[in-house]
């Protein structure tokens, strides 16, 4: 009965307030890009997400929430973040980044981002992030904090 409520639940808000989310399930096909376009959040937790777009179209999203279990070594394409501009919150938690995705510089609005239980090689990117006011590592690994960040 639980999972019958928290379904339809998700499904009234995700059409009222414009959410694309999936907890514990997985993705079979991404949705339509002109789907998306009108999301102003999408949270993807604890997935089977195999493979992501090389880039979503999302103009209107303030947050997105990524919490991967199933493959720890998940690349996130280089340019999957440039059609975000008004992103807000981000949050990529139990990743493995060598390097944070290139397209991370595009987010010029980006107030907050979590990295939590990641394994972080170069992260320099993040310094590029002029607005943000919050940044968490939580339960992660680093190899080397820029100098910029002290």
């Amino acid at each position: 009965m639980h999972d019958v409520v928290r379904d339809v639940a998700i499904a009234i808000v995700s059409k009222v307030h414009h959410i694309f989310s999936l907890r514990e399930d997985e993705l079979a096909e991404w949705p339509k890009m002109d789907e998306l376009q009108t999301c102003t959040k999408i949270s993807l937790a604890y997935n089977d997400i195999c493979e992501l777009p090389i880039g979503l179209v999302c103009p209107e999203l303030e947050l997105f929430l990524f919490y991967h279990t199933i493959d720890y070594h998940l690349k996130i394409p280089e340019t999957f973040f440039e059609g975000m501009k008004k992103l807000k919150v981000l949050d990529l938690s139990n990743m493995h980044f060598t390097s944070l995705p290139s397209s991370l510089h595009c987010l010029t609005n980006i107030r907050t981002l979590s990295l939590n239980w990641c394994k972080l090689g170069d992260i320099t990117i993040i310094v590029e992030l002029k607005k943000l006011e919050f940044l968490s590592f939580m339960g992660s690994n680093i190899e080397k904090l820029p100098r910029e960040i002290a």
